[in-house]
C-alpha cells in the first residue's frame, strides 16, 4: 500500500521526535562505552556542515542566484539544530553505540528532508554582468573633449558629463551584481539603467576632428 506524502512526512517527523528523545535520555544516563565507532556519525555530521553552509535562507528563492540553493529560515535552522545535536553525541567519551546509532539516523532524516526542500535561486545576473562588460568597453574606448577638435579622427568622443553618466550608471550596476541578495527586481532596474547610459552615450558619441 503506498502511503500519501502527508502521512509520509509525519512519519518521519514523529520518528525523528522519538529520536531525538531517546538521545537525550541516553546522554542523561550515559552507558560507557570507550569502543564505539563515530566514523559514520563524523561523516554524516560532516556532509551535514556542508549542506548547511551551501544553503542560502529565502522565502522565495527571488534574493538568490541561480547558480545557488535556498531554504526557509526554519528548514537551516532545523539542520543547525540536527547537527548540534549530533556533534553533542560524537563528542561524548561515554556515548553508547545505540546513542550513536540514533544520532545518526536523528541526522539523515533531517538531511534528506533539507535535501528533498532546497531549490535553486531565481536571480539570473548573467544579462547584466555581460551588460556592464559591454558598458565598461565603451567606456574605456571613449575619449573627453569639449567640440572634439582635440581628438584624432580615427577615436570617439564625449562630453565629460556624458562619460561620467555611463561611470556611474556601471558602478551602480556593479554594486547589484556584487550584492549576494539581490532581487530580480534590483537585477532588472540596475540592468534597463545601464542599457538607457549605453544608449545615451552611443547617441552622443562622435568621431574626432583633429
Amino acid at each position: 500500500m503506498k502511503l500519501s506524502s502527508g502521512l509520509t512526512r509525519t512519519i518521519r517527523v514523529s520518528l525523528l521526535a522519538v529520536l531525538t528523545v531517546s538521545i537525550a535520555l541516553m546522554t542523561a544516563c550515559p552507558e560507557p562505552d570507550s569502543g564505539v565507532d563515530k566514523s559514520s556519525l563524523r561523516k554524516k555530521i560532516t556532509e551535514a556542515n556542508s549542506l548547511y553552509n551551501s544553503l542560502r535562507e529565502s522565502t522565495d528563492g527571488s534574493d538568490v542566484s541561480t547558480t545557488e540553493q535556498w531554504v526557509s529560515a526554519a528548514t537551516r535552522e532545523a539542520l543547525k539544530n540536527a547537527v548540534d545535536r549530533a556533534q553533542a553525541v560524537y563528542n561524548k567519551s561515554s556515548a553508547t553505540a545505540v546513542e550513536v546509532s540514533d544520532a545518526l539516523t536523528a541526522l539523515d532524516i533531517v538531511v534528506n528532508d533539507v535535501n528533498s526542500e532546497k531549490r535553486d535561486g531565481t536571480v539570473d545576473k548573467s544579462q547584466l554582468n555581460a551588460k556592464i562588460t559591454e558598458a565598461n568597453d565603451l567606456y574605456n574606448s571613449l575619449r573627453e573633449s569639449i567640440d572634439g577638435t582635440d581628438i584624432p579622427r580615427t577615436e570617439q568622443w564625449v562630453s565629460k558629463p556624458i562619460r561620467d553618466l555611463l561611470k556611474t550608471a556601471i558602478d551602480d550596476a556593479q554594486k547589484i551584481a556584487d550584492k549576494a541578495n539581490a532581487t530580480a527586481r534590483e537585477v532588472n532596474t540596475a540592468f534597463n539603467t545601464l542599457r538607457s547610459a549605453i544608449n545615451t552615450v552611443n547617441s552622443e558619441k562622435k568621431a574626432g576632428t583633429s
